[in-house]
């Protein structure tokens, strides 16, 4: 029964990506084709030069359709968030590239948020049991973490957010395993990416300046970002001298299911 419900997982998730995917290769060619005058498929951004290429191609058909490069991008991105893949600082470089900065700062904040909680409650009314057999061990460890900081969770979920080293991907998965509500997890990715989107969508709007995604982040900015992580703790300090820590179980929705 166990490898019946895995199976069934991996084809529901397979079935969503190569959905999702195949109307963003419709979409792109629509674009290309009727904006463009071309064929050629756009493709995610994987380096400073492809992406310079993409920013160039959008912009000219941003000219005559604006709308649909906005709800391109905006498809795409949650698309990279939706399924965990690696590389949104290429696309928020892209946004900074293609649009205002009051448009692309907000925007991408808000794409994130989106694009995040459907990773969360597809992991969990989909996955939820297939990471808890699989990746047993872990779970209760990462749950364990948070029943003892259950009471300041919202403030731990904002540094794990805000600090540069945190692979937010496995967050996104992993909160709604063990039973984090939904609330607590969008604001904690609303609020704590905010600064990562910010240095990222501002310098998009210089791209032509940067020589490599290295240049983003210098020493300096990870110590800011790393101060800023910090600063999201301050208040758990100040409340744990004030009263003792309590410990009490992390707070779920009432219709968790497996």
């Amino acid at each position: 029964m166990r490898w019946r419900r895995k199976v069934g997982s991996i084809c529901v998730l397979v079935s969503l990506f190569m959905t999702y995917a195949g109307l963003l290769v419709w979409y792109s060619r629509f674009l290309v084709t009727n904006f463009a005058g071309d064929d050629e498929v756009m493709h995610f951004p994987t380096s400073l030069e492809s992406l310079k290429v993409c920013v160039s191609r959008l912009s000219l058909i941003r000219t005559a359709a604006p709308s649909h490069v906005l709800a391109f991008f905006s498809a795409a991105y949650v698309f990279k968030q939706l399924f965990s893949i690696p590389g949104s600082v290429f696309l928020n470089l892209l946004a900074g590239g293609l649009f205002e900065f009051s448009l692309a700062f907000p925007l991408v904040c808000v794409l994130t948020t989106i694009g995040a909680s459907m990773c969360f409650f597809l992991s969990k009314y989909i996955f939820a049991s297939f990471f808890r057999e699989t990746f047993g061990a872990r779970i209760s460890r990462f749950r364990e973490g948070l029943e003892a900081r259950s009471g300041d969770l919202l403030f731990y979920l904002l540094f794990m957010r805000v600090f540069p080293f945190t692979p937010n991907w496995l967050i996104n998965l992993a909160c709604p395993v063990v039973g984090v509500v939904w609330w607590k997890f969008a604001v904690s990715v609303l609020l704590g990416l905010m600064p990562y989107n910010y240095v990222c969508v501002q310098s998009g709007s210089i791209l032509s300046h940067l020589q490599s995604v290295h240049d983003l982040f210098t020493l300096a900015t990870m110590l800011k970002l790393a101060s800023v992580s910090l600063v999201m703790l301050l208040p758990v300090f100040l409340r744990r001298r004030v009263q003792p820590p309590t410990v009490q179980s992390v707070p779920v929705d009432s219709d968790k299911s497996d």
